[in-house]
């Protein structure tokens, strides 16, 4: 695997994370998280950051566009303005934050899991099944919803990055 962070630029070709090693080791650590277990090896964490980058990249709807047209990252962007209205320029600091949040669960649990299924391939919400008198009750879910990680959702809604409601996209 070939781990690339992105620059505050965005022309780093090829570039699949927010945040570096150093960076996410000290975010945990002044947190009091121990990221120094068996399972958070340096190849292990930067899969998990990867993996953390990706997630963000395809849940949130940012504001702003992607600052050049061929880098690989949702981030930095142009015209993006944090909740305060300052102009933000590079990769945020809350998104390397929430990279970092991120890659702690990805070290242990998958982001995105793929839903449970029936055999009509249909996602399932929920299974009811009685034995006596028989009963079976399957409730499907419309479509697919991103699993929610408050401390990651709310650092990016506090910091103004995301979309929220209907918006129109120039196209």
């Amino acid at each position: 695997m070939t781990f690339t962070v992105q620059d505050d630029n965005g022309t780093v070709s090829g570039a699949n994370a927010y945040a570096d090693l150093v960076f996410v080791r000290a975010y945990h650590a002044d947190r009091g998280v121990d990221l120094s277990a068996p399972t958070a090896t340096d190849v292990n964490l930067q899969a998990a950051i990867v993996r953390a980058t990706d997630f963000l990249d395809k849940r949130w709807t940012f504001a702003g566009e992607r600052r050049t047209r061929d880098q690989t990252t949702e981030h930095p962007r142009r015209d993006l303005y944090d909740r305060n209205g300052y102009l933000v320029t590079g990769v945020h600091q809350a998104v390397r934050q929430a990279v970092a949040e991120l890659a702690q669960r990805a070290l242990t649990q998958p982001l995105m899991a793929d839903p449970t299924r029936d055999t009509t391939g249909r996602s399932v919400s929920s299974k009811l099944e009685a034995v006596g008198p028989l009963k079976e009750q399957v409730v499907y879910e419309g479509g697919y919803n991103f699993p929610e990680y408050p401390a990651v959702d709310r650092l990016l809604i506090a910091a103004g990055l995301v979309r929220s409601g209907i918006t129109a996209v120039r196209t």
